[in-house]
């Protein structure tokens, strides 16, 4: 562990004693609600329970006072307490308050801060599309102020929404440039941040080396600053490469640790991330017990909080072990449940989409429906009836612009559909052989939706050999490689055999620098080898 150096002055101590010299009104009572909500902020990655005394405190003194903006900035710090607290709908409340009156107050720092609050409620609650929209919001608020700090921690959550897209060069552009600016201000908290968001997005592109440096770098600031909550995560996020690099016992001492530090401060959302990881190491050291008492907590505790994204997770890798103890009739079914959630979280997002214009729509149908009716009470009795017909057409447009968009995502859902139907056929060549000829790039959906076909095909058809040929396909990483490998485990699940034919010299290449493991999986060097391959066991002659 590097040596803790010495502190900064604590910003807090400041405060505290600046806040003891102030009133509960007038001039002194304004500056005593900023002053409050200052150490509310300052808490949020030291002491968080702090934060909540501070804001609600501040909320308190500034309503008595009718201070609209102090009343604001409190919700918003009572929103980021609960969303860090994994209590979304109540996180999402506050900020909303905090929203209403800084768009009343037409206050631009506020409806920056408002925004980036929404974002990483949106971020958390795994609806990516909402939550980078917001940040771009508040990326423009605060590009419009000039506020360096701000424009910077906003760079910084695009950053992470795009990671979560799993565009990993796109989050490290954003992430760098939030340094930049960290650097130039001297700001060594966020900089910390800064340098472990990019080592994630490093170890995401496999570059280890320079993940596991800056994670260091991030720590070794988090020790100096007192920063607990930036300290659990490039704890955990260190944890995670040395499991990578082999190292599991160095793994496992740092997921323990930064479970220990979540567990402490009540993050319930980052206390599932830990179980997960510590899981997946305890896989690794082959400690199945252990690593399924841990994944199941995940599981729990997810499920308890509605954390659908960390359900997930913990799905997945409790598929992973029942595999790894060769239990193939759990691994089935915990991998359906996992498929199933990821299919509900999709289908919950674009629902919401449609909600949210639906709702937009009638705000603004309102709008105008108000400002008729306000025109017909004017004395220019032409100017109203000329006004009307006018706001009318524009409703009737809104109204037909509504229709027209739920048409054209009808038609995009049912072509997405086709298009997934298209590009991973199954057919049936022979009583008892399928052949799945691929072509283009594969993506997660795509061999999600392989799997689900190919079972579906060979329970239907009850054929006993399948041939997956990827002559077509230029590129393969490791994530659909292991897709693959899994895919035709599930198929000998049912009783059937399966080939892969086609693998391309740099597919091929790939795989092995990949380090994935296919010396069980049966290979043919062409289709043309695979349908021999397949009549010989039926015992059928091939031509």
């Amino acid at each position: 562990m590097p040596k803790k150096k010495a502190k900064p002055p604590d910003k807090v101590a400041e405060l505290e004693a600046k806040l003891a010299k102030l009133g509960d009104k007038g001039k002194q009572g304004i500056e005593k609600v900023d002053v409050l909500n200052q150490l509310a902020g300052v808490s949020v990655r030291k002491d968080l329970e702090q934060t909540k005394k501070y804001a609600d405190k501040a909320l308190k003194l500034a309503l008595q006072m009718g201070y609209e903006k102090g009343i604001a900035k409190s919700y918003l710090n009572i929103g980021l307490y609960f969303e860090i607290k994994s209590d979304y709908s109540k996180a999402y409340d506050n900020a909303q308050k905090g929203l209403e009156l800084s768009l009343k107050l037409d206050d631009k720092e506020l409806l920056g801060s408002c925004y980036n609050v929404l974002g990483g409620i949106y971020k958390n609650k795994g609806e990516l599309d909402r939550a980078l929209e917001s940040h771009i919001k508040a990326l423009e608020y605060r590009e419009s102020l000039g506020d360096k700090l701000a424009v910077a921690s906003s760079y910084g959550n695009i950053g992470t929404v795009y990671y979560h897209r799993k565009n990993y060069k796109k989050a490290l552009e954003h992430f760098n440039e939030a340094m930049e600016i960290f650097k130039e201000l001297g700001n060594k908290p966020l900089l910390g941040v800064g340098y472990s968001n990019a080592g994630n997005a490093y170890m995401s592109l496999g570059d280890l080396d320079k993940a596991l440096d800056y994670h260091h770098k991030a720590l070794e600031i988090c020790y100096e600053t007192g920063d607990k909550h930036a300290e659990a995560f490039s704890t955990m996020n260190i944890g995670s490469i040395y499991k990578e690099k082999g190292d599991l016992d160095k793994a496992l001492k740092y997921q323990l640790k930064s479970m220990k530090i979540f567990k402490d401060r009540g993050e319930q959302n980052s206390l599932i991330w830990a179980y997960s990881a510590t899981g997946q190491v305890l896989i690794r050291q082959k400690k199945y017990t252990e690593a399924s008492e841990y994944l199941h907590k995940g599981l729990k505790l997810a499920r308890e909080i509605g954390a659908k994204q960390g359900e997930a997770d913990c799905l997945k890798y409790l598929t992973e072990l029942n595999e790894a103890q060769e239990d193939y009739e759990k691994a089935l079914k915990t991998y359906k449940q996992y498929q199933e959630l990821n299919e509900k979280i999709f289908n919950e997002e674009s629902t919401d989409k449609i909600n949210q214009l639906k709702l937009e729509f009638e705000t603004e149908q309102k709008a105008k429906e108000t400002e008729i009716f306000r025109l017909k009470n004017v004395e220019l009795e032409a100017m109203v009836a000329e006004r009307t017909i006018k706001l009318r057409a524009e409703v009737a447009e809104r109204q037909r612009t509504e229709m027209e968009l739920e048409e054209k995502l009808n038609l995009i859902l049912k072509q997405r559909e086709a298009i997934m139907e298209l590009s991973t056929p199954v057919i049936k060549i022979w009583d008892g052989i399928l052949v799945i000829p691929l072509i283009g790039v594969l993506d997660s959906r795509r061999t999600q939706h392989l799997t689900r076909e190919l079972l579906s095909s060979i329970s239907s058809t009850q054929s006993k050999i399948v041939i997956i040929d990827i002559t077509g396909v230029p590129t393969v990483d490791s994530e659909i490689a292991n897709h693959l490998v899994k895919t035709i485990e599930s198929v000998k699940l049912l009783g059937s055999k399966c080939s892969i034919t086609g693998i391309r010299p740099e597919v091929a290449q790939t795989i092995i620098h990949l380090g994935i493991d296919i010396t069980q999986l049966e290979t043919r060097a062409s289709l043309v080898d695979g349908l021999k391959w397949a009549f010989r066991k039926i015992g059928k002659r091939s031509y």
